[in-house]
């Protein structure tokens, strides 16, 4: 009874390493409630598989073929808990999957070898508890290794998303892992051709992890590329709107110039004529036209301004009531620029989203406040139709072309280590984030 122990606690050991080092990947986009959740299911299904397998061996007895099935078997419960707490990345789940069964089937592989040299003529009954704490030896010993291949190891998007074809893509190390399996079950436990294809994986699994880290690296460049391109283009947007802003306004004011000559002759003689009421409805009108002309200064900062006018104009253009609630330094090198690509493409979402619904309901609420070296950005507004969001939390569109202004917004959030949160709840969407910059001589603020 104490070797069944000793061989199921040895196993079920192995299989949570190896649920370790499927959930490395996925550490960084995971929340910490996600998190808590997966590691109390774990637990629970840590002593099911415990339980099973001592059944099995008790049952079946202990021979090749029952451990066998434990090594074989044990990690379908730690995956599929895995896949229902954290259903989003399915393809990338099955692509890891595949790979780390290759990582175990060579650390197998490397483990019996060392065995069939040390004991070469002990029958494999005799070996098989010796086998599995030195499999668990090794798996040890190349666990931080294992830690750096597989953290960088999630596929791009581009290769692998949550479209059917990625699906085939994702099954490929697994598929070629499942080769391996009946060669692995029937039979002796180790035999030459046995070990032909297990270190034949190992030379896969190279090839393919330096694939996916290659692949990786050439769409960062490409998605820099067009993320540069797109902010230029927008560069060139602002200056164009922000310069016809000025422009209509200045012609609106030179129209009122050459009006207002003849406005106060005929203010003058209405009061010589005791018209009070038309007095003071020439005022009122005269008032309206000239705050018409205004360019009005939401903030000191001149382009964090600049986006403000640009984007408040354009909600007005569509109907879209706007608030503010602004607090920022005149001057704020460090991040002036940057933030407002952000705030841009913050604002020219929830405009556009916002501009879809009823009159009623078309708002857009902005509130930048800086305090100290602490800066909250919140941006709110109306929209029904759901929003898809990606793994890390913000909006996905499959339409080509999109989406660089959310690379953009990601980039930024990441840069300054910035606690983000991406919501929509009853038709409301909201975003918030907060973060700090480095302390520098700031000009006055609003």
């Amino acid at each position: 009874m104490i070797d069944i122990i000793l061989l199921v606690s040895a196993i079920t050991i192995l299989q949570v390493g190896g649920a370790y080092v499927r959930y490395t990947p996925f550490a960084g986009i995971m929340d910490d409630k996600t998190k808590r959740r997966l590691f109390y299911t774990d637990c629970l299904v840590l002593l099911f598989n415990m339980s099973w397998m001592a059944l099995l061996v008790d049952q079946l007895g202990l021979n090749v073929f029952t451990y066998k099935c434990c090594l074989a078997l044990g990690w379908i419960p730690f995956f599929l808990s895995m896949l229902f707490i954290f259903p989003t990345a399915r393809a990338s789940q099955l692509f890891i999957l595949g790979m780390q069964g290759i990582y175990m089937f060579a650390l197998h592989a490397v483990s019996g070898l060392c065995l069939l040299l040390l004991f070469p003529d002990r029958p494999p009954n005799d070996l098989m508890t010796l086998h599995i704490l030195i499999y668990d030896l090794f798996f040890a010993l190349t666990l931080p290794g294992a830690y750096r291949v597989f953290s960088p190891m999630l596929p791009s998007k581009r290769f692998m998303n949550e479209k059917q074809h990625s699906y085939y893509i994702a099954a490929i190390p697994l598929l070629i892992a499942m080769t391996a399996v009946p060669t692995s079950l029937l039979g002796e436990m180790w035999s030459p051709d046995k070990f032909f294809v297990w270190f034949t994986l190992i030379i896969f699994f190279i090839a393919f992890d330096r694939y996916i880290i290659l692949e990786k690296k050439d769409f960062e460049n490409l998605t820099n590329i067009q993320s540069a391109n797109h902010l230029m283009e927008k560069s060139i947007s602002f200056l164009q709107s922000y310069a016809q802003i000025l422009q209509d306004n200045g012609k609106e004011m030179s129209l009122f110039r050459h009006d207002l000559r003849h406005r106060i002759l005929a203010l003058h003689g209405l009061l010589q004529q005791g018209q009070t009421e038309e007095a003071l409805a020439l005022l009122e009108s005269s008032h309206e036209d000239l705050e018409r002309t205004a360019t009005h200064p939401y903030c000191l900062n001149p382009i964090i301004n600049a986006i403000i006018s640009i984007y408040f104009e354009k909600a007005k253009e569509l109907s879209v009531r706007t608030s503010h609630k602004i607090s920022f330094p005149q001057s704020l090198p460090s991040i002036e620029s940057p933030l407002a690509y952000v705030l841009a493409n913050l604002l020219e979402n929830a405009i556009q989203a916002s501009a879809t619904m009823p009159k009623e309901k078309r708002t857009v609420d902005l509130t930048l406040l800086m305090k100290g070296n602490q800066i909250a950005l919140s941006v709110v507004n109306q929209y029904d139709t759901p929003i898809r969001f990606d793994e890390n939390g913000y909006p996905k569109t499959d339409k080509e072309g999109h989406g660089f202004g959310m690379v953009s917004i990601a980039r930024f959030l990441d840069a300054h280590n910035a606690y983000k949160n991406f919501t929509q709840e009853d038709g409301i969407v909201r975003f918030e984030a907060y973060f700090t910059v480095e302390d520098e001589k700031a000009a006055p603020r609003d």
